[in-house]
């Protein structure tokens, strides 16, 4: 009789397989984008919302003036969201000097008590009237050609949004590496889903939007914390299209700590969640292509699965070891005695080969779609990644099924996550 573990494993290689198969055909039609060439350059407002970004707010600022973009088509809209530190204060001190560094670029200060940062971006949208804006976040640091280039890809009037391609600012420690591992392989994936128009995020870090669209749809939302991913999931609503710039950087800080780690990305997956319900009538609907068939259940499939898997390998785990343990009982606890008396033999033909092959297959596969985000990224293999990679590959992805596991609980309490910077 099949147990109700192996059931639940041939249902994670399934779902697996289907998909790999879907990145497999996506990846053999793929056709690298030309780099395209701005024969135009129209007006662009690029909007910093800031909360406690004190240390942040001038090389943001100064990141922002030193574009290769003619200075007279940029405004740069700061909004202070009732920052507790001294981010206005700096801000309002340092654009006095750099006004006389860009006397052709305009900049604008505004301040309001704190209401969140899609408040902040509404805010400035008041202000704005230029036929595209960008959002800029107050720890993000634009590539000099970054701006050009994105808006190089504005070459449909059906285009609503144009994202970046983000690196992990300086990474310093394991942390941080393996989030630039991270970010690499994600803008790869998001290469591929944006040549089958199914990007359901628009990161802060340098999002180029058409201001018309974004104020017919009605600005920005709370959207649960998560105003990047909803704005994306309405864009694709309204049946406009998003795209990614392949040769556009921006760096933006990472967590440093993993409990700072668990606090982003359980906000984000939180929001997420609490935006596909909210949304839950575009997935598997035909209407919306492979952003409603493919994408938005890939993105809820991704988390119950990295759950499931955690849930077998806890179960193998503890079901492995309890015999052990009554060994160990029989010596009293002595582990040492235990040890003595115990042989160690491995014997190949008693390893499960379905999940070996299957492991052996993902690995390979992995390596694959590292290499060619690292092409992408337009960096080399550095020797200095050799551990992060390995955290990233054998237990990352479980950090990340526990941070789903705070998030499924949260969505059962009904309790709504906060900005905790």
């Amino acid at each position: 009789m099949i147990g109700w573990t192996e059931i639940l494993q041939n249902i994670i290689y399934f779902v697996s397989l289907y998909y790999v198969v879907f990145w497999l055909i996506v990846l053999l039609e793929y056709e690298e984008p030309r780099s395209k060439r701005l024969q135009k350059h129209p007006p662009v407002t690029i909007i910093i919302p800031a909360y406690n970004e004190e240390e942040n707010i001038i090389p943001t600022i100064d990141s922002v003036a030193a574009l290769q973009y003619p200075p007279e088509l940029i405004k740069v809209i700061v909004v202070d969201d009732g920052s507790k530190d001294r981010t206005y204060a700096r801000a309002k001190e340092h654009l006095k000097s750099i006004r006389k560094k860009h006397p052709k670029i305009t900049f604008q200060l505004l301040t309001q008590k704190n209401a969140g940062k899609h408040a902040a971006m509404n805010n400035a949208l008041r202000y704005t009237h230029t036929p595209f804006f960008a959002t800029l976040d107050a720890d993000s640091f634009p590539y000099r050609d970054a701006l050009k280039n994105i808006m190089a890809e504005f070459d449909d009037p059906k285009i609503a949004a144009v994202s970046p391609i983000l690196k992990v600012y300086k990474p310093k420690n394991a942390i941080q590496t393996i989030q630039w591992l991270e970010y690499a392989v994600n803008h790869f994936y998001k290469s591929l889903i944006s040549n089958v128009d199914a990007i359901h995020v628009l990161p802060g870090p340098l999002s180029v939007y058409r201001t018309a669209v974004v104020k017919k749809l009605g600005g920005f939302r709370d959207a649960h914390k998560t105003e990047d991913m909803e704005i994306a999931m309405r864009i694709q609503k309204a049946d406009y299209k998003i795209r990614q710039c392949n040769n556009a950087f921006v760096t933006t800080k990472a967590p440093y700590t993993i409990k700072s780690l668990y606090r982003q990305r359980h906000r984000w997956n939180h929001g997420t969640f609490k935006n596909l319900i909210d949304y839950r009538k575009m997935m598997f609907s035909r209407k919306y292509g492979d952003f409603g068939l493919f994408q938005l259940p890939v993105i809820l499939i991704s988390g119950i699965m990295g759950i499931s898997i955690l849930g077998l390998i806890l179960y193998d785990f503890f079901k492995s070891i309890k015999p052990t343990f009554k060994l160990i009982q029989l010596y009293n606890y002595n582990i040492i005695s235990y040890l003595q008396h115990t042989e160690f033999n491995m014997i190949w033909l008693d390893l499960d080969l379905k999940s070996l092959v299957t492991f052996l297959g993902f690995f390979i596969i992995t390596l694959i779609v590292l290499w060619l985000s690292l092409r992408l990224y337009r960096e080399k293999y550095r020797t200095k990644i050799t551990f992060s990679f390995i955290l990233y590959i054998f237990f990352y992805y479980i950090f990340l099924a526990i941070v789903w596991i705070g998030v499924f609980k949260d969505v059962l309490l009904r309790k709504e996550t906060g900005w905790k910077k």
